[in-house]
């Protein structure tokens, strides 16, 4: 079962073309959301930050 975070921007299946550009976009994708502690379960980059003042 896929995320819906994931399919959402990558879709259910990688097309035969362009995998490899689009597999390291996953692996970035997935890295942001470690390193910024990202838990929305809908938005692969999470919400928008505010903006600040």
């Amino acid at each position: 079962m896929l995320l819906m975070w994931f399919v959402t921007p990558f879709g259910p299946v990688l097309p035969a073309r362009g995998t490899e550009q689009r597999m390291n976009l996953a692996v970035a994708v997935l890295l942001y959301r470690m390193e910024h502690s990202v838990t929305n379960q809908v938005l692969a980059l999470g919400p928008v930050p505010p903006r600040p003042p």
